[in-house]
């Protein structure tokens, strides 16, 4: 399994993030947030996945 995390920029502090697990070759998306810019998001989650949401 791989983990990817995605960053969408954009304005006034509302920037999207999601965590996008790859299982034989078909990407799911885990987990999304809202962060207020890209030292946010490349600290989150704060909270890590659990591994039930990455394996189920």
């Amino acid at each position: 399994m791989t983990l990817f995390l995605a960053y969408d920029p954009s304005e006034k502090g509302k920037n999207g993030v999601a965590a996008i697990q790859v299982v034989s070759n078909v990407p799911k998306v885990a987990e999304t947030a809202t962060v207020r810019d890209a030292a946010k998001a490349m600290s989150w989650p704060s909270v890590p996945i659990s591994v039930r949401q990455l394996t189920g």
